[in-house]
């Protein structure tokens, strides 16, 4: 299974912001250290602040930083905001909106092992992640 870029850029912007706390960032620095384009860093902070894990603040001092601690901040629940499709199966040669299609052995099971890969990253957290994670302090 592979993971949309956007996962793969809330983590980032997420490890971005536990770095520099307690202070805020701007998406320019992010971008720059990123190497995210700042259109995708603004449409994940809006998702991600939405969901409370990222406060923003506009003008003098403000920027984006996280909302929670990173010890809250679980990994599963970043995969269900930035991978919001579960495997499905579609029924083949059949209507789109086939009877058998919530009752077909594949797509339980493909859900099962979905449900399992989510499972497990719920058992962490963004500190999870930092651990070993040393880089140099985000400039402020």
């Amino acid at each position: 299974m592979r993971l949309s870029k956007q996962t793969s850029y809330a983590i980032r912007i997420l490890i971005d912001c536990a770095h520099a706390m307690p202070h805020a960032v701007r998406s320019s620095e992010i971008a720059e250290r990123q190497k995210i384009s700042e259109y995708n860093i603004q449409k994940l902070v809006a998702q991600l602040a939405g969901e409370g894990i990222l406060s923003t603040a506009r003008g003098r001092g403000g920027g984006i930083r996280l909302a929670l601690d990173p010890a809250d901040i679980n990994l599963g629940t970043i995969l269900r905001i930035t991978e919001p499709t579960r495997i499905v199966v579609d029924c083949f040669g059949e209507p789109v909106d086939c009877a058998v299609r919530q009752i077909t052995p594949v797509n339980r099971i493909f859900s099962a092992a979905y449900d399992g890969f989510v499972d497990v990253l719920d058992r962490y957290t963004l500190a999870d992640l930092m651990k070993g994670h040393q880089l140099s302090p985000v400039p402020v």
